[in-house]
């Protein structure tokens, strides 16, 4: 189908969507809704095209995937400073071919926006206060890996990448030779920035199934015990039954230097069952160092004299034949006190 605005090839246009808005910004562009039949069925491909109307130059491409015979509906999404001709919003077409199709949106440029002229001075006013800055979108990521169920070996992945609180749904493939145990479609919510490895169980045709296994998922939540900010979750999958082998140390790495596990944090004694369970991991502010105490120093016990020293002649320390009296004395009163005071000193 193609018309003075829209070209494609190999392809079938469905239904299309167009409002009478010029574009302010380049919003990011995306596969709203894919569907399929549930049978192993042939890649598709098609080339999604931007092409500016007086250059004839393409400005911009984007790779659009699915599987022949199924239907996509494009959100459209022209460069920065051009407008769709017709208006186009949406576009829903079917891959009909094998061959890699294409689909051309054609491009004006938009129109510059005129200057306003110069206004007479005024008296400035005082500035009003700043608006809030808005929170910046989150970059998520999962990976989703073909396992097949006989014997649990990772045959390949498909990355998943978006933004927090975002949905998208893809259609899955399994590898050569295998088929996708269940739906081939796939819708994933993106809760945080890493969501890690989601398994999908293949198997190859003729395979008898598996006896099916009942699997539960546990989120281990790190939190702060003061003010309930969840620093960071890890998801797992086990079978019903099987006890949680994650360790609470285990997610120390992912939050803030200067926090340690609470007292009683654990993830023990907990065990996957069939509805979804949270075990919340406490972690408060590391308390500082206590400072070394410090070593008293011993007292030396003091000297205690039991007796009053009476010298006979205090003044002169003669005797009457001149021995020095009173220096004998008191020598002779001092070998008197032997081992019975402390003069504090040590042997």
């Amino acid at each position: 189908m193609s018309d003075t605005h829209l070209a494609l090839t190999h392809l079938i246009l469905l239904t299309a969507t167009t409002v009478g808005l010029v574009w302010a910004g380049t919003p990011a562009a995306k596969i709203v809704h894919a569907e399929g039949p549930t049978t192993p069925t042939t890649q598709a491909s098609a080339t999604i095209r931007y092409v500016d109307d007086s250059t004839g130059q393409i400005l911009k491409s984007v790779q659009v995937a699915g599987t022949l015979g199924s239907s996509a509906t494009y959100q459209v999404a022209p460069p920065a400073g051009y407008t769709v001709r017709g208006g186009y919003q949406t576009v829903t077409f079917r891959f009909t071919s094998t061959r890699p199709g294409t689909m051309t949106f054609h491009l004006v440029k938009q129109a510059p926006v005129s200057q306003p002229q110069a206004k007479p001075p005024v008296t400035p006013k005082a500035p009003a206060p700043a608006a809030p800055a808005k929170a910046q979108p989150v970059k998520a990521k999962a990976m989703l890996a073909y396992v097949d169920a006989a014997t649990g070996k990772v045959l390949g992945y498909l990355p998943l990448n978006g933004i927090v609180g975002q949905s998208i749904t893809v259609t899955l493939h399994a590898p050569a030779g295998y088929t996708i145990n269940g739906k081939t479609t796939f819708t994933y919510h993106f809760t945080k920035a890493d969501a890690g490895q989601i398994s999908i169980q293949v198997s190859k045709p003729g395979t008898p199934a598996p006896a099916p296994v009942a699997h539960g998922l546990i989120t281990v939540r790190f939190i702060d015990l003061l003010t309930g900010k969840v620093f960071y979750q890890h998801c797992l999958q086990g079978v019903v039954g099987q006890p949680l082998a994650y360790h609470a140390t285990d997610g120390l790495k992912h939050i803030p230097a200067g926090l340690q596990l609470a007292a009683d944090a654990t993830t023990q004694g907990h065990h996957f069952t069939a509805a979804t369970q949270h075990v919340d991991v406490y972690v408060t502010a590391k308390e500082p160092a206590a400072a070394p105490a410090e070593t008293e120093q011993p007292q030396q016990p003091k000297v205690v004299m039991p007796k009053a020293i009476v010298l006979s002649r205090p003044a002169l320390g003669k005797g009457p034949d001149g021995q020095d009296q009173a220096s004998a004395e008191l020598a002779a009163f001092f070998v008197s006190l032997s081992g019975k005071i402390n003069f504090g000193l040590r042997g």
